[in-house]
């Protein structure tokens, strides 16, 4: 099961040792990790969600500079400040993983997680595209893609004879949450890795529709497996 986005079930270990070397003999020390605990749903750590419009975003403002210790923390700081609160493992290969909501995430998709939950405003007629990685997404864009935009464009005009499926359906926790000129208003898709109790609150207020699209879970992890591989021989 993906590390990222597959579920720890039941119950986990009061501690877990994990090894760390040291730096000068090279000896290896047991490192504790403290009891994986729930944590709560971001409504609860975050302020209570407010009508905001789209000239809040972009999530990622100029860094503050040196001496501007005054000078009040950007949305990413804000939420790198609240999953310092989460479980981490940092015994993972590439970066620390946090658990949040009963799944694992790296940084930077946790990052995204939380200002789509805390700022996409979806549209009664959006369709959310749900899927696991590599379980079919772009595929499942670009067939959506067709279908949506079959009266828009003719068969010699359609942006995917020049565009890949990633570029004409953006990502809600990568593209659409943080920048709304990051989107098309006019097609009402939008593609999210996001488990479905993670999911923005807004997107079931809003009564959109969700299309989910589901993978054996061995093939996904092959899959998942041989990704890097294959970009590490490139």
């Amino acid at each position: 099961m993906d590390l990222v986005y597959g579920k720890m079930l039941n119950a986990a270990p009061t501690s877990v040792e994990t090894p760390q070397f040291s730096k000068n003999t090279k000896v290896m020390s047991p490192m504790l990790i403290s009891r994986w605990s729930p944590t709560p749903r971001v409504s609860k750590i975050l302020p209570l969600r407010q009508a905001r419009g789209y000239n809040a975003l972009p999530l990622v403002h100029e860094a503050r500079e040196e001496g501007e210790k005054d000078a009040p923390l950007t949305q990413q700081d804000r939420y790198k400040e609240i999953m310092s609160s989460f479980p981490r493992r940092d015994d993972w290969v590439v970066q620390p993983l946090y658990q949040y909501q009963g799944f694992w995430y790296f940084q930077v998709c946790l990052i995204g997680l939380l200002a789509a939950q805390e700022n996409f405003r979806p549209q009664p007629y959006d369709i959310i595209l749900c899927t696991c990685p590599k379980s079919g997404t772009t595929w499942l864009k670009a067939l959506a893609y067709a279908i949506v935009t079959r009266s828009r464009f003719s068969d010699f005009e359609n942006p995917l004879l020049t565009k890949a499926p990633h570029d004409c359906v953006p990502f809600l926790e990568i593209d659409a949450a943080r920048n709304i000129c990051n989107r098309d208003q006019e097609i009402p898709l939008v593609a999210t890795h996001i488990p479905y109790n993670s999911l923005p609150t807004s997107i079931s207020e809003s009564g959109c529709k969700l299309v989910y699209l589901c993978r054996d879970p061995k093939d996904m992890l092959i899959s998942m497996c041989n990704f890097p591989l294959k970009k590490c021989h490139q």
